[in-house]
C-alpha cells in the first residue's frame, strides 16, 4: 500500500485526532455528572448508565474526519465535481449533514429506510455520472446498475446500525473498523485501484479512537449519525470501484455485503450464556468470517513479485485516470 506524507497526515493522522476531538466533547468520560438518555423517553434520567450516548459527536467527527482524509487518499479535488472520486467527497458532506440530523431527531424506520436508499442512490449516480455523459450508459442500464449498488448500501447501512444499536461496548466499532480495512486489500489489489482501498484503510483508523473510548465507557455508541457516515463512505469506495474498475468479483461482493448477518450469532444461547469478553470475540469471529476468506483468497493471487507496487502509481488510482480521462466530458 502507498505511503507518503500526504496519506499519513490528511489520511491518516488528522481524522482520527478529528475523531478523537468530537468524541471526547460530545461523551464527556470526565465529567462527574453524567446520564443516558433512554430510547423511550429522551427526558429520563437512568442512573445506571449516566453517560450521555454522544451522537452528535460521532457524526460530526466522522463526518469531518472523512472528509479530510480525501486530501491524503485522493488525487485531487474538483468543484464543481467531476471525477468519482469529487463526488465522493461531495456525498461525505451531504451525509455528514444526514448524520447530524438524524442524531438530534428521531425518524421513524420506514422513512429512514428511504431516505437511506434515497441518499446511497444520489451518491451512486453521482460517482456513476460520467458513465451516463460519456455514453458508456444508456438511460435504462444505468438506472438498473444504480438502484443496485444504492440497494446493496441500503442492506449494509441498516444492518450495521442495527448492530450498533443493539450490541454495547467496543465490539460494533470493532466489527465496522475490520469491515472497513479488510476491504482495502481488495480493492487496492483485485480492483487495482489505490485511492479507494486508501480511503478504507483511512475509515478504519479513524474508528481507533471510538474503540478505546466505547472500550472504557460501554454505554456510548456511534448509532444514529457515525454509523450513517461510516456506512456510505465504505460503500461509495466499492460502487466506485465497481463502475470503473470492475475487478470486485459477486462473490467477494456477497462476502462484505453478508457479513454483518454474522453478528445474529449473538443472540445463540450457547454464545449469550458466555462471558462478555468470549461473546464478544464470537461475534467479532462470526462477522470476520465471509471477509477473511475473500481478503485470502484475493491475497494468494497476488504475484509479488511482478506485481511492482508502485507506490506513486497506485496512490492514485492510476487505472481509473486511464480510464476516465480518455473521454471528452460533454457537461
Amino acid at each position: 500500500m502507498p505511503i507518503d506524507r500526504d496519506i499519513i497526515v490528511f489520511g491518516f493522522t488528522i481524522p482520527v485526532l478529528l475523531v478523537l476531538a468530537f468524541t471526547l466533547a460530545s461523551w464527556r468520560p470526565w465529567a462527574t455528572m453524567r446520564y443516558e438518555l433512554y430510547d423511550a423517553d429522551e427526558t429520563t434520567r437512568d442512573p445506571k448508565h449516566r453517560l450521555p450516548r454522544g451522537w452528535w459527536g460521532g457524526a460530526l467527527g466522522l463526518g469531518i474526519a472523512a472528509g479530510v482524509a480525501h486530501f491524503g487518499v485522493a488525487p485531487k479535488l474538483s468543484i464543481p465535481p467531476v471525477a468519482s472520486y469529487d463526488w465522493r467527497f461531495v456525498a461525505t458532506v451531504g451525509i455528514t449533514l444526514f448524520a447530524l440530523l438524524v442524531a438530534v431527531v428521531r425518524i421513524p424506520l420506514a422513512a429512514l429506510l428511504v431516505l437511506r436508499l434515497l441518499i446511497s442512490g444520489a451518491a451512486v449516480t453521482g460517482v456513476g455520472w460520467r458513465r451516463f455523459v460519456n455514453e458508456q450508459w444508456d438511460i435504462g442500464e444505468g438506472a438498473l446498475r444504480i438502484a443496485g449498488l444504492a440497494l446493496a448500501i441500503t442492506v449494509f447501512w441498516s444492518m450495521l446500525e442495527s448492530i450498533a444499536s443493539r450490541l454495547r461496548g467496543a465490539t460494533p466499532v470493532i466489527i465496522i473498523a475490520g469491515l472497513c480495512l479488510a476491504s482495502a486489500p481488495l480493492l487496492i489489489f483485485d480492483a487495482a485501484y489505490g485511492s479507494v482501498g486508501n480511503g478504507a484503510v483511512a475509515l478504519a483508523i479513524s474508528l481507533v479512537p471510538v474503540i478505546a473510548l466505547a472500550w472504557l465507557r460501554k454505554p456510548v455508541s456511534i448509532a444514529r449519525g457515525g454509523v450513517a457516515v461510516v456506512s456510505l463512505a465504505l460503500g461509495l469506495l466499492w460502487a466506485d470501484a465497481v463502475v470503473w474498475q470492475g475487478g470486485i468479483n459477486a462473490w467477494q461482493g456477497a462476502a462484505y455485503l453478508l457479513a454483518p448477518i454474522g453478528a445474529l450469532v449473538w443472540l445463540a444461547p450457547w454464545v449469550s450464556s458466555r462471558k462478555p469478553l468470549l461473546r464478544s470475540v464470537l461475534t467479532i469471529g462470526a462477522v470476520a468470517l465471509l471477509p477473511t476468506i475473500a481478503t485470502l483468497e484475493t491475497l494468494s493471487r497476488v504475484n509479488w513479485k511482478e506485481y511492482g507496487i508502485d507506490l506513486p502509481q497506485i496512490r492514485g488510482g492510476g487505472d481509473e485516470a486511464e480510464s476516465e480521462d480518455e473521454y471528452e466530458y460533454v457537461w
